[in-house]
Parts: structure tokens; C-alpha cells; sequence
């Protein structure tokens, strides 16, 4: 893709949420296991053995547990969470699961529900709706102050459109700074899928109203975007190989395939923007095997495999922090995963805990 000045419109704007009604929690205090560990702060959420568990970076319990409905299957797409509660998405609407139990959220209807996030706060939430109609699919983009009031339907794809092109939309993140963004997908993509991802990027500020076209593919990346970097200057572009796009610039930089790279993805850029992760695979679902890797972004540098694995694949969630990476190991589709942590020092990874990685815990 070309440089281009980004594109924006305006959609509905939101009004300020009620922060006093808003579930948000204290800031856990982080709690490094060894003298001499880093600091970390925050977690992730974990599905294990039927229960939600809140976990931090060092593998330890952050204090929510709770069990959920083994009738709705889940994946971190289409599950939200907050230090103390969980919400995903159903064919019936939305579902928040709380210390005491669970409760459908009436306020985001009764249709399918794909996608869903809180913001980093826990003050607002977004969710995306599917209705069948006319042989085609609407889907609709929400937001909402946390306990649905104020909400705003922010982007739409109409039946007609999903028609011509099967898609949907999907949550990518909540910035640190109050902002969304999310992408479109291809819908109804069946198969041996490593690596999946978007085919646009858009930016919404619940502030301004405004939504920026950031990233509009151009038929030669289908499915195949996987990050944006922090300063939303970069893309990640990644199938088969790893091309990061100076969206800015328009520069591109194709990083070379290691040993045994057939496939590659799952991309995440460091938090300053100078390196990126990811994984690869080679691609035979009866001898799978990958490493993880990482490189500088600018593709000056040599890429460093921090992780290997024979019979299985990773998947990169995150970086922790600027010097450490939170990823995701499995032997198979049919395998539970497990979540590890790694560093850039070269030091051995460490497994955090077994389970299902549904979102990130602010």
C-alpha cells in the first residue's frame, strides 16, 4: 500500500461514561516470585478446566475464578474481561460472568454476539452483532458505557455487502488511551488455518466520533494483516512471510523465512515500535512444528528464534514489556495450550499456566 493521508468520517458520539458506576477494580500490586525478577504489572485471563482464572506474568493467581457455561464455545475474540469479570459472546447476545455468578447484559440484544472488549479502564464496552437477513449477514459495530448505557452503533455491513464479500467484524484492541480499534474478516473460512487475520484496520475515538481508515487492503493481503504497531505507523503483514508496511513512508520490509518456514504470523510489535515477533509454522497438520521469532522491525538486523517446537505451533499474544513476550504453545487444535512467558536475554521460556488465553487483564 501506498503513503496516503488516512481517511476518517464521523460516526455517532458517545457521551462520557459514569466512572462511579463502572466496574472499575484497584490496580493489583505486581508480585515478582524471585528477587532480581522484573516488575510486572497486569495478567491475562486463562478458560481451564471450566473455570476463568486471572493469571499475572509471573504464573500466579490475580484472585477472580470463576466457572463458566460449557454449552458456549469461546475463543479471546469473542470474550471480554476486567480484573473481575468476564463477558462473551453468545448466539443469544452477551453474557457477564462475576465472582457470583452470570448474567445475560440486556442491553446488548439477543442477536449473536462475535466479538466483544472492555476498555483497558473496564468504563466502556464494545461488541459486535450478526443478523441473518436476506441471504447475507448484518453486522454491526457497539459501544456502550460499561453497563450499557449511552450506546452507539458505530460501523455497520449491511446484508448486501456481506453478500458480495462473507466478513465481519472483529475487535482488535482498546488503546491505552480510550480509543478502538478493530478490523474486518472473512467469514465462513473453513481449514488447516495457522494464522489468521484481518483485511482492514479502522481507529475509533468514542471522543471525537470520528473513525480513520487505517489500513485498506488492497486484494493482496486477505486475512493476512496482524498487528498495527503502537503509534499506529506500521503494519504487520504475515501468511507465509513476515512483511512490515511504513504505512507513513510506504516503505515495505520483507524479513527472510527461517528454517522450516512455511507459514508465518501472529506478528505483534514491541511497545516502542522497534522490533517484532512472531510465529511460523510449517504448515502439515500431521507433523506440525514452528518457532518463535523475533527481529527488528526496520529489518536491519538479524532475527533471533527465541522458542522451538516440534509436534505443535505458537501463537504470539503480547509483549509484557519491551524485553518480554507472552505467547501461546499447543500441540494441536485438538490439544489444550498452554501460555509461557519469554525474554529477549536468551534465557529458557517459562510456562505460566495450562489453559485457553481469552484477554489481557490491565
Amino acid at each position: 500500500n501506498a503513503a496516503r493521508e488516512p481517511e476518517t468520517y464521523n460516526a455517532p458520539l458517545p457521551t462520557q461514561p459514569d466512572t462511579t458506576s463502572s466496574p472499575v477494580a484497584e490496580e493489583p500490586e505486581p508480585t515478582p516470585s524471585d528477587e532480581g525478577m522484573p516488575i510486572f504489572n497486569g495478567g491475562f485471563m486463562v478458560l481451564t478446566s471450566g473455570q476463568y482464572k486471572a493469571i499475572d506474568y509471573y504464573g500466579q493467581p490475580m484472585g477472580f475464578e470463576a466457572a463458566m457455561d460449557s454449552t458456549n464455545w469461546v475463543n479471546d475474540a469473542s470474550v471480554g474481561t476486567t480484573k473481575k469479570s468476564v463477558a462473551y459472546g453468545t448466539n443469544q447476545g452477551l453474557t457477564l460472568v462475576e465472582f457470583d455468578g452470570q448474567r445475560q447484559l440486556d442491553f446488548a440484544g439477543q442477536q449473536r454476539v462475535s466479538s466483544v472488549e472492555f476498555s483497558r479502564d473496564a468504563s466502556r464496552i464494545a461488541w459486535v452483532t450478526e443478523e441473518v437477513v436476506d441471504m447475507g449477514v448484518n453486522v454491526v459495530l457497539w459501544l456502550a458505557n460499561a453497563d450499557g448505557s449511552n450506546p452507539v452503533r458505530v460501523y455497520e455491513l449491511t446484508a448486501e455487502e456481506t453478500r458480495a464479500m462473507p466478513s465481519t467484524f472483529e475487535i482488535y484492541e482498546w488503546t491505552a488511551d480510550g480509543k478502538l480499534l478493530f478490523g474486518t474478516k472473512a467469514s465462513g473460512i473453513g481449514g488447516y488455518i495457522l494464522f489468521g487475520g484481518w483485511n482492514n484496520l479502522y481507529l475509533y475515538d468514542p471522543a471525537s466520533g470520528i473513525i480513520t481508515d487505517l489500513y485498506i487492503n488492497d486484494g493482496s493481503s486477505n486475512m493476512c494483516v496482524n498487528s498495527i504497531s503502537n503509534d499506529l505507523s506500521m503494519v504487520a503483514v504475515g501468511c507465509k512471510t513476515i512483511q512490515i508496511q511504513n504505512l507513513q513512508t510506504g516503505s515495505v520490509v520483507d524479513l527472510p523465512a527461517v528454517s522450516e518456514q512455511n507459514f508465518a504470523g501472529s506478528a505483534k510489535f514491541s511497545p516502542n515500535g522497534k522490533l517484532v515477533v512472531y510465529g511460523t509454522g510449517r504448515g502439515n497438520p500431521e507433523d506440525e512444528g514452528g518457532k518463535l521469532v523475533v527481529a527488528p522491525s526496520d529489518g536491519t538486523g538479524d532475527q533471533t528464534i527465541l522458542a522451538e517446537i516440534n509436534k505443535g505451533y505458537f501463537q504470539v499474544l503480547g509483549w509484557i514489556d519491551e524485553n518480554h513476550i507472552l505467547y501461546r504453545a499447543s500441540a494441536g487444535f485438538d490439544s489444550d495450550p498452554s501460555v509461557w512467558r519469554v525474554s529477549l536475554d536468551g534465557s529458557a521460556p517459562v510456562k505460566l499456566t495450562d489453559g485457553l488465553f481469552v484477554g489481557f487483564i490491565y
